[in-house]
């Protein structure tokens, strides 16, 4: 199926450092399931409240981290993990505090 769901196993494969890789993709994966079974749950619920609309519902949280992930997932192609860990720490300096 084409989702978001593969996107833990790609991003932590790019985005961390050897050290740090194994606690991301625990976190990461860890996620992805919670979600999983978040979807599991609700769409019984959601299908009896909403009818034909539920997947509307869910394209729209889809779409939301379609947006977000265009706009704040750094690209990292032909990118060392140095330079894009480097990107990633310049981009966060130029945050208020409250948001990272």
């Amino acid at each position: 199926a084409i989702g978001p769901g593969s996107i833990p196993w790609l991003i932590v494969a790019e985005i961390f450092t050897s050290d740090s890789r194994g606690k991301a993709s625990c976190l990461c994966v860890g996620a992805n399931w919670t979600c999983n079974l978040i979807v599991c749950i609700t769409y019984k619920y959601l299908d009896n409240a909403l009818k034909p609309n539920t997947f509307f519902l869910y394209f729209g949280v889809c779409l939301f981290f379609l947006i977000f992930t265009i706009l704040f997932v750094p690209e990292t192609k032909r990118k060392p993990v140095e330079q894009i860990c480097r990107e990633i720490r310049d981009q966060s300096l130029k945050c208020p505090p409250t948001v990272f």
